[in-house]
């Protein structure tokens, strides 16, 4: 989650270095394939942490934040460029905003994995339980 972030917010502040169409177009699609490889990640992440209800109000939360930046970015980055004059300043606080995102994604406690063998022991467990249940045919 954390690269995927990353990789958005770089592109997004690397957009006003140049101004090449090759360039841009290159760096647009930097931005997209991180923003979008990040949300699917991001909803994904308050099942990992919570579970019933609160799993369900996790991820409503994290719509509605997420609808809320929606609404309000274009506003955000709208007002920056009617101060500045310039669009770069709104692509670089969008850069900034997937950093941070990128930065928190980075303190959120790691899920401590089943080791191969464990895994592998597992599976095979429900194999062979599930194997039992199904009857044979003569």
């Amino acid at each position: 989650m954390a690269a995927a972030s990353a990789l958005a917010g770089v592109g997004m502040l690397l957009l006003g270095v140049h101004h090449s169409p090759l360039f841009s177009l290159v760096l647009f699609s930097v931005v997209a394939i991180g923003a979008y490889s990040f949300l699917p990640i991001l909803f994904s992440v308050p099942g990992e942490f919570l579970t019933g209800f609160s799993a369900a109000a996790g991820i409503a939360l994290v719509t509605s934040v997420a609808n809320l930046g929606g609404f309000v970015g274009p506003y955000t980055v709208g007002l920056i460029r009617q101060t500045t004059g310039s669009f770069y300043s709104g692509l670089i606080c969008a850069g900034f905003s997937f950093l941070i995102s990128a930065c928190l994604s980075l303190l959120l406690p790691r899920r401590t994995m089943l080791s191969s063998e464990h895994a592998s022991a597992a599976a095979g467990a429900a194999f062979k339980k599930g194997s039992q249940t199904v009857p044979e045919e003569s």
